[in-house]
Protein backbone atom coordinates (compact mmCIF):
# COMPACT_ATOMS: atom_id res chain seq x y z
CA UNK A 1 0.00 0.00 0.00
CA UNK A 2 3.02 2.30 0.77
CA UNK A 3 5.06 1.19 -2.27
CA UNK A 4 2.54 3.92 -4.92
CA UNK A 5 3.09 6.74 -2.51
CA UNK A 6 6.83 5.95 -2.13
CA UNK A 7 7.69 5.75 -5.60
CA UNK A 8 5.75 8.37 -5.97
CA UNK A 9 8.23 10.51 -3.57
CA UNK A 10 11.19 9.09 -3.97
CA UNK A 11 11.22 6.79 -7.25
CA UNK A 12 12.64 7.13 -11.02
CA UNK A 13 11.47 10.51 -12.68
CA UNK A 14 8.60 8.89 -15.35
CA UNK A 15 8.69 9.72 -19.29
CA UNK A 16 5.91 13.02 -20.05
CA UNK A 17 2.53 11.47 -20.59
CA UNK A 18 1.21 12.71 -24.21
CA UNK A 19 -0.49 16.12 -24.24
CA UNK A 20 -4.08 15.89 -25.14
CA UNK A 21 -4.40 17.83 -28.10
CA UNK A 22 -7.13 18.09 -30.91
CA UNK A 23 -5.60 18.76 -33.60
CA UNK A 24 -5.44 20.86 -36.91
CA UNK A 25 -8.30 18.21 -38.25
CA UNK A 26 -10.87 19.22 -35.18
CA UNK A 27 -10.28 22.92 -35.65
CA UNK A 28 -10.94 22.63 -39.81
CA UNK A 29 -14.15 20.24 -38.87
CA UNK A 30 -15.56 22.82 -36.52
CA UNK A 31 -14.73 26.08 -38.78
CA UNK A 32 -17.88 25.73 -40.74
CA UNK A 33 -20.04 25.06 -37.89
CA UNK A 34 -18.74 27.96 -36.14
CA UNK A 35 -19.03 30.20 -39.37
CA UNK A 36 -22.55 29.84 -39.64
CA UNK A 37 -23.47 29.96 -35.88
CA UNK A 38 -21.70 33.51 -35.89
CA UNK A 39 -23.29 34.49 -38.86
CA UNK A 40 -26.39 33.70 -37.90
CA UNK A 41 -26.16 35.49 -34.84
CA UNK A 42 -24.76 38.54 -36.42
CA UNK A 43 -27.98 38.67 -38.57
CA UNK A 44 -30.10 38.24 -35.82
CA UNK A 45 -28.24 41.28 -33.83
CA UNK A 46 -28.11 43.52 -36.85
CA UNK A 47 -31.52 42.42 -37.28
CA UNK A 48 -32.92 43.81 -33.85
CA UNK A 49 -30.87 46.76 -33.81
CA UNK A 50 -32.85 48.17 -37.29
CA UNK A 51 -36.19 47.03 -35.35
CA UNK A 52 -35.65 48.79 -32.44
CA UNK A 53 -33.49 51.76 -33.65
CA UNK A 54 -35.24 52.40 -36.46
CA UNK A 55 -38.48 51.01 -36.04
CA UNK A 56 -38.68 48.61 -39.32
CA UNK A 57 -40.97 45.84 -39.32
CA UNK A 58 -39.67 42.25 -40.12
CA UNK A 59 -39.68 42.61 -44.29
CA UNK A 60 -37.09 45.35 -43.96
CA UNK A 61 -34.95 44.34 -41.10
CA UNK A 62 -34.26 41.01 -42.09
CA UNK A 63 -33.35 41.20 -45.49
CA UNK A 64 -30.88 44.07 -44.19
CA UNK A 65 -29.55 42.34 -41.81
CA UNK A 66 -28.53 39.89 -43.70
CA UNK A 67 -27.06 42.08 -46.47
CA UNK A 68 -24.94 43.48 -43.46
CA UNK A 69 -23.20 40.22 -42.34
CA UNK A 70 -23.30 38.23 -46.10
CA UNK A 71 -20.33 40.16 -47.46
CA UNK A 72 -18.06 39.39 -44.20
CA UNK A 73 -19.04 35.57 -44.72
CA UNK A 74 -18.05 36.10 -48.80
CA UNK A 75 -14.74 38.02 -47.77
CA UNK A 76 -12.05 35.05 -47.62
CA UNK A 77 -13.04 32.95 -50.53
CA UNK A 78 -13.89 36.12 -53.13
CA UNK A 79 -12.66 39.34 -51.57
CA UNK A 80 -14.04 41.56 -54.78
CA UNK A 81 -17.17 40.20 -54.66
CA UNK A 82 -17.18 40.76 -51.01
CA UNK A 83 -16.15 44.68 -51.33
CA UNK A 84 -19.17 44.78 -54.39
CA UNK A 85 -21.67 43.18 -52.61
CA UNK A 86 -20.94 45.28 -49.33
CA UNK A 87 -20.81 48.33 -51.45
CA UNK A 88 -24.25 48.17 -52.11
CA UNK A 89 -25.07 47.45 -48.93
CA UNK A 90 -23.74 50.19 -47.42
CA UNK A 91 -26.77 52.03 -49.78
CA UNK A 92 -29.45 49.93 -48.82
CA UNK A 93 -28.01 50.11 -45.04
CA UNK A 94 -29.08 54.16 -44.62
CA UNK A 95 -32.75 52.60 -45.38
CA UNK A 96 -35.12 54.45 -42.12
CA UNK A 97 -32.17 56.09 -40.81
CA UNK A 98 -33.36 58.88 -37.77
CA UNK A 99 -31.59 62.07 -37.66
CA UNK A 100 -31.02 61.04 -34.34
CA UNK A 101 -28.46 58.38 -35.16
CA UNK A 102 -24.36 59.28 -34.53
CA UNK A 103 -23.94 56.33 -38.15
CA UNK A 104 -26.32 55.62 -40.90
CA UNK A 105 -25.15 52.14 -40.60
CA UNK A 106 -25.77 49.53 -37.94
CA UNK A 107 -22.82 48.30 -35.77
CA UNK A 108 -22.42 45.14 -37.51
CA UNK A 109 -22.42 46.77 -40.84
CA UNK A 110 -19.97 48.70 -40.14
CA UNK A 111 -18.22 45.70 -38.54
CA UNK A 112 -18.95 43.38 -41.36
CA UNK A 113 -17.72 46.23 -44.35
CA UNK A 114 -13.71 46.64 -42.06
CA UNK A 115 -13.53 42.56 -42.78
CA UNK A 116 -14.06 43.06 -46.17
CA UNK A 117 -11.89 45.98 -46.60
CA UNK A 118 -9.31 43.96 -44.63
CA UNK A 119 -9.60 40.85 -46.98
CA UNK A 120 -9.44 42.86 -49.94
CA UNK A 121 -6.04 44.63 -48.45
CA UNK A 122 -4.41 41.30 -47.93
CA UNK A 123 -5.50 39.87 -51.62
CA UNK A 124 -4.11 43.32 -53.54
CA UNK A 125 -0.69 45.05 -53.14
CA UNK A 126 -0.93 48.92 -52.64
CA UNK A 127 0.51 49.32 -56.17
CA UNK A 128 -1.90 47.21 -58.02
CA UNK A 129 -5.36 47.91 -58.38
CA UNK A 130 -7.64 45.58 -59.01
CA UNK A 131 -8.25 46.06 -62.60
CA UNK A 132 -5.11 46.78 -63.56
CA UNK A 133 -3.46 43.83 -65.08
CA UNK A 134 0.49 43.55 -64.62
Amino acid sequence: MLGGLLRAVAGPELPPARPFTLGRRWLFALLPTVTVLAAVGLVAAATQYLRETRDLGWLWALPLGAASVIPAALAWRWPLWAWRLAYLALFAGVAGRLATEAWPWNPVQILATLIVLFAVALGWSAGRSPGHAC
